[in-house]
């Protein structure tokens, strides 16, 4: 789930973010991110629907002990699940609609039911003569050339969510993976990388997708947060420097009553105590409560760069909580 993905300081960016970008890198304040689960609803039981083939049945037990291992949700036995689709005369391999997921409900308490299905998986294998080297760099191997193995797997799968308490169904996620290894060597016949390493990091991606789907995730981040010694912003930022976000809120709530109050406060300054004000909000994740504040900052100063980008990440995260 990508959330205001410009504040996160990793990975390449796009041209038209760099002036976001640069602004944002500024050693500022380190804070712990708490993500949502995706599906915008709060999850306590989840249920895995019956596994189609011993692939998926072995997804749906790693899926499970990571989530009894995070401790965040119930998960419903797969026995007692089976048991309910035997009971309701349910096609395992059939798609669970609104009828049938209240009835799995009252047989299983209400959970969110979670089908994953593994749609493709395949291992290909190829090898390729490279280039030869340049002469100064030839081996004993005569023409110097070097031959390539690759292996790669291929994996597309989906993840399709049910709601049994109310029967409302989730948009199904759908997820490809293609990680690969390659090897080089003098010899046609270059020894292929194992396939198997390649195989558990694509699945790897369908379990972090599924968790992070029901289950709050966290991440650390250096991010802009303002601290101008006017107003009490900072203030504000010395209560986020320690990790106490719903006190860097109310410190900002209070910065922003002041701006507002003073008649003779700069632009600049309003801008920032609603930026300040709209990324607390974000960070405790009530993205709603954020958008007004960061929309604001934009409107005191509608050249940023980041204030732009800030407010349209915030749209794009209610818009995925709403998926």
């Amino acid at each position: 789930m990508r959330v205001l993905a410009a504040l996160i300081l990793a990975g390449a960016v796009a041209p038209g973010r760099a002036q976001f970008m640069k602004a944002l890198v500024n050693p500022n304040v380190e804070v712990t991110w708490t993500h949502p689960p995706s599906l915008g609803i709060p999850v306590r039981r989840v249920a895995f629907a019956p596994a189609a083939d011993p692939g998926e049945t072995a997804l749906v037990a790693a899926c499970t002990r990571d989530l009894a291992g995070a401790g965040q949700v119930e998960v419903v036995d797969r026995d007692r699940v089976a048991a309910a689709f035997r009971d309701l005369g349910l096609n395992p391999a059939a798609p669970v609609d609104a009828a049938a997921a209240r009835a799995l409900g009252q047989a299983l308490e209400g959970p969110v039911l979670i089908t994953p299905r593994i749609q493709a998986l395949r291992t290909d294998r190829t090898r390729r003569a490279l280039l030869p080297q340049p002469q100064d760099e030839r081996s004993s191997h005569g023409a110097g050339g070097f031959y390539l193995a690759r292996t790669r797997v291929a994996l597309r799968a989906t993840i399709q969510a049910v709601d049994c308490a109310t029967g409302r169904t989730f948009q199904t996620r759908t997820l490809a993976s293609r990680p690969f290894s390659e090897r080089t060597s003098p010899r046609a016949q270059a020894p292929f990388p194992p396939g198997l390493p390649l195989r558990e990091r694509a699945l790897g991606r369908v379990r972090t997708r599924l968790r992070r789907m029901v289950s709050p995730w966290t991440t650390r981040h250096r991010i802009i947060f303002f601290d101008d010694p006017d107003f009490g912003l900072g203030d504000a930022f010395q209560a986020l420097k320690a990790r106490d976000v719903p006190g860097a809120l109310e410190r900002s709530r209070r910065a922003l009553e002041a701006v507002r109050a003073h008649p003779g406060a700069p632009a600049r300054i309003l801008g920032r105590a609603n930026f300040n004000l709209g990324i607390c909000h974000f960070l405790l994740g009530d993205y709603p409560a954020a958008l007004p504040f960061l929309k604001a900052a934009l409107a005191a100063a509608p050249d940023s760069a980041m204030f732009r980008q800030a407010a349209a990440e915030c749209e794009h995260a209610m818009q995925l909580r709403d998926q």
